[in-house]
């Protein structure tokens, strides 16, 4: 009697499950498929910059705030926008402008209305996604001299200060990103820092463990946990009230 009673409830717990999946699939697929799950997954698009369903909300959103003369400007991608750097400071003067998924060629399109600004600092992390999405390193640091040349010729009174990128943890995300390539990128960003009289900001190497971004920093092997940001704070902060 036991025994029908357990084959019963597996037959219906089978059937809830089904039903339940199928619910699921037709759900995914209302809300645009695959893009749907990648931006729940904060896994970026392999469109360019400006079909980005985030690039696009982001910069429109800028374009109804404005930067005053004397801000701190927070530049980069999910790495940046995810902090609240303003209470992490205590400081109403910093403005974050970071978007998730955005590469080098993102932040070239939107740079005119950052420099348009002549902030009084830029604090600057871009390049990760880049290698997600490809990007060779050459191309990557091309982009990024590009970028510092134009905040050098259009803002020349701000301050640069050119962050390393960070590593990913291959143990969790696989071999999206290879480590060594970071490196490469992280010692052009260090000379170009010099070529502009910028300072140069080693995050690398405060965050990192052979190599690999530190496993109690991070959940999903990309992004930082609180005690990542709390890293990163105590490595800017001389720099931030200067």
């Amino acid at each position: 009697m036991l025994n029908k009673k357990f084959k019963v409830v597996l037959v219906l717990s089978l059937i809830i499950n089904l039903i339940l999946l199928g619910v699921l699939t037709l759900f995914v697929q209302k809300q645009g498929g695959i893009n749907y799950v990648k931006s729940v997954l904060h896994i970026p698009y392999d469109q360019p910059y400006n079909q980005n369903p985030q690039y696009i909300g982001r910069t429109g959103l800028f374009k109804q705030l404005t930067i005053s003369e004397n801000s701190i400007v927070f530049l980069g991608d999910s790495l940046t926008q995810r902090s609240e750097w303003n209470e992490m400071f205590n400081s109403n003067k910093i403005v974050n402008r970071g978007i998730e998924s955005d590469t080098t060629e993102g932040v070239l399109h939107r740079l005119d209305s950052i420099t348009a600004a002549k902030p009084s600092k830029i604090f600057l992390m871009i390049g990760i996604n880049d290698l997600r999405t490809g990007k060779e390193v050459n191309s990557v640091v091309k982009n990024y001299s590009k970028i510092l040349e134009i905040i050098h010729t259009k803002s020349p009174d701000t301050e640069i200060y050119v962050q390393s990128i960070l590593p990913v943890n291959n143990k969790v995300v696989g071999n999206i990103v290879d480590n060594n390539d970071v490196i490469k990128i992280n010692k052009h960003l260090n000379k170009l820092a010099k070529k502009y009289d910028y300072r140069y900001i080693d995050l690398y190497s405060k965050v990192s463990q052979d190599n690999q971004l530190k496993s109690d920093l991070t959940i999903d092997g990309i992004h930082l946990k609180g005690k990542g940001y709390k890293v990163w704070k105590h490595s800017i902060e001389k720099d931030l009230k200067n």
